[in-house]
């Protein structure tokens, strides 16, 4: 996934154990170098290796807004998404990464689609 500019470049992969993990360049050079992601919850159960990936959607989006108060007249949010939708069978979790890359750079969150657990 590249930014709007196309000078930031996130690549995310599963190691060979299912462990997520993500890079981050800046005009092909490294910035983030490989970076494991994942959570320990409590009551034990570990969600940081052992997935697969169950499907990949990007998307992109591009919106101008004027704040109220302050020194810009006008405000662009301009980003392209890259939403990881994860499972854990050992667990039995799902889990997504939803990555953001701005052109000056990258957000990520965490989301847990309802399930029992």
């Amino acid at each position: 996934m590249q930014s709007p500019s196309k000078a930031l470049t996130l690549n995310f992969t599963l190691s060979e154990n299912g462990k997520p993990n993500y890079t981050v360049t800046y005009k092909n050079k490294p910035i983030i170098l490989e970076s494991f992601l994942g959570l320990k919850l409590k009551g034990g159960i570990d969600l940081t290796s052992n997935f697969k990936i169950d499907s990949i959607k990007t998307s992109t989006f591009n919106e101008t807004w004027k704040p109220v108060l302050g020194e810009q007249a006008s405000i662009v949010n301009h980003y392209n998404e890259l939403k990881v939708s994860l499972s854990q069978t050992k667990a039995n979790v799902k889990m997504n990464i939803i990555f953001r890359v701005f052109d000056d750079g990258v957000a990520f969150r965490y989301d847990f689609p309802k399930q029992k657990i």
